[in-house]
């Protein structure tokens, strides 16, 4: 889970099929304006309306790319006719990272019947998920990082979110031949769950936990962590941290020189992280679900990167507008299904429900069956690319379906 310093949000600044208008309003959600639509769309081919749904603006997390991603993607898919000849329209709401407003965000999806969710990136998806399960609204492609969405019938997810990137990291240790790692988190309802998913994955393949450092999300200077992190003789390090902070750790860490493996996920080390620590950066290592944004030897990487090169001139592209821009591909993959049917939430968790085997973007085979892992039956793919750091660039190192 990233984390970012307070932005203001203006809204792309290149879109022509979607007004926003974000006004902060005390206890109110902030929704783009469009009106209201039907949760149904008839043969008349009537637009139907799915909303984006989290952290867009706020003091700790902004993530306006996700309201890109699903823009860029719709706005390609309605150059292609829509969806069974019915246009897309987008509304957004931005939950500013406060659990009452995520959840009025979603009685508003359901107070507007809009069809789904698509790309949502909240912290409190435990409160989000049961609001849009039981007015039957499908979570398309949410960044799992709650139980709910990894766990809920009505969750389809493309990525594996947190769980997968933990598994990652651990397997990253493991091709280091690490045997015991320190932890340093960001002090967040996220980074609290994370290291728990840490830790299994640690435990997993015979890796010690020794010690876990929480560091508040507005604390920029990293020496004391990244000493502390070397001190008690582990061989490397994993870190979830807010992107303020990843640079002065890798920094830290350049100058410490303590030969500890670092690992970090592909959220928090972007490809603008990256460039801003340079070659201080050689070295470190990179778990996260998708193919990295600057590999467009992927088809999929290549049209993702092409159709946000509309908005913000490509600024967005990372892990979490690439996911939104999964989730409106994935509305792409059941269209066939929705043929001369009525469009409703309902017929999307059917036509969702019956994907087995397909390829999908850079996945080989997706399939919705439920993963028969205990508190994970969403995690659809499991599939984790782990790369390093190699002159100043991500460098794949591997490509491995992680079940532990």
């Amino acid at each position: 889970m990233k984390l970012k310093k307070s932005e203001v949000f203006k809204g792309p600044s290149k879109l022509t099929r979607v007004a926003f208008s974000f006004a902060l309003v005390s206890g109110m959600a902030t929704v783009g304006t469009i009106s209201a639509l039907s949760s149904t769309a008839s043969a008349s081919n009537a637009p139907i309306e799915i909303m984006v749904l989290g952290s867009i603006q706020s003091a700790a997390l902004s993530e306006p790319g996700i309201v890109w991603g699903a823009t860029a993607g719709v706005d390609a898919l309605n150059a292609a006719g829509g969806l069974d000849g019915h246009k897309i329209k987008i509304v957004s709401c931005n939950d500013e990272l406060e659990v009452n407003i995520a959840e009025q965000c979603a009685r508003t999806a359901v107070k507007d019947k809009v069809v789904a969710v698509v790309g949502s990136l909240t912290i409190y998806g435990d409160s989000v998920v049961p609001i849009l399960a039981k007015a039957g609204i499908p979570d398309i492609a949410p960044f799992p990082n709650s139980a709910s969405e990894e766990n809920n019938a009505d969750s389809y997810p493309v990525d594996g979110g947190n769980l997968m990137e933990a598994r990652g990291m651990a397997q990253i240790m493991e091709m280091n031949k690490v045997t015991a790692v320190n932890l340093i988190e960001v002090d967040s309802v996220a980074g609290i769950a994370g290291s728990g998913q840490t830790d299994q994955a640690l435990s997993a393949r015979g890796i010690q936990s020794t010690n876990t450092q929480y560091v508040p999300p507005t604390v920029d200077d990293m020496s004391s962590a990244v000493f502390a992190a070397a001190s008690n003789g582990a061989g490397g390090v994993i870190t979830q941290l807010a992107p303020p902070q990843v640079v002065p750790t890798i920094e830290a860490e350049s100058q410490a020189n303590s030969g500890q493996i670092y690992a970090f996920t592909t959220t928090i080390l972007t490809p603008a992280e990256l460039q801003q620590a340079g070659t201080a950066a050689n070295g470190v290592w990179a778990a996260g679900s998708f193919p990295a944004t600057s590999d467009t030897s992927v088809p999929a990487i290549a049209a993702y990167t092409a159709a946000m090169s509309k908005y913000e001139n490509g600024d967005a592209l990372d892990d979490f507008s690439l996911n939104s821009w999964c989730g409106v591909q994935l509305l792409k993959l059941i269209a066939p299904s929705l043929k001369g049917k009525a469009i409703t939430s309902a017929s999307l968790k059917v036509a969702l429900g019956k994907i087995k085997d397909k390829p999908f973007l850079w996945i080989k085979s997706y399939s919705t069956t439920p993963n028969k892992t205990p508190g994970n039956s969403r995690i659809f793919n499991t599939t984790v690319f782990i790369y390093k750091v190699v002159n100043g660039a991500y460098v794949q190192q591997a490509e491995v379906a992680l079940n532990s």
